[in-house]
């Protein structure tokens, strides 16, 4: 995997015991430090999305094949929670903007909403309050298509 050099860090990583072992999934748990062992349950292979609205691209995408499809990319990031907490790791994926530009989105397209899978089974906590899952952000096509996004 090539790293994007364009993304360095003032810092060095986060070591790897804290950044597989402090995560914020609520649809698990609100511990973060548990969050790790719920998630083996989470089926993740094989997994779809789905792609609706106003693009070319609309229906269940396999994601092995859309990662085939797709420039993947290494980049390094600090990501700062709203929580007060942050880490300094590596991130594996396709830009957003890649995406939406494979998803080809038509002249109305105005936003990109995404929500979590629903899996009360694996995901624990969207049994106990299902008005809060499946969580849902929407953003902006122009804010979605950022670098950073």
């Amino acid at each position: 995997m090539k790293r994007n050099e364009a993304y360095k860090l003032d810092r060095p990583l986060t070591e790897a015991r804290y950044a597989t072992s402090f995560n914020n999934f609520y649809e698990f748990t609100t511990n973060k430090e548990h969050v790790w062992k719920l998630a083996k349950k989470l089926k993740t292979d094989p997994w779809t999305i789905e792609i609706d609205g106003h693009c070319r691209k609309k229906g269940k995408v396999d994601v092995d094949k859309l990662l085939k499809q797709l420039p993947q990319e290494e980049r390094l990031y600090r990501f700062r929670c709203v929580e007060t907490w942050a880490m300094a790791v590596p991130w594996i994926g396709i830009p957003m903007k890649k995406f939406i530009e494979w998803a080809e989105p038509g002249d109305k397209a105005k936003y990109v909403r995404f929500w979590t899978a629903w899996q009360p089974d694996a995901m624990p906590c969207q049994g106990w309050n299902p008005a809060d899952f499946p969580y849902y952000e929407g953003l902006r096509i122009d804010e979605a298509a950022n670098e950073l996004t």
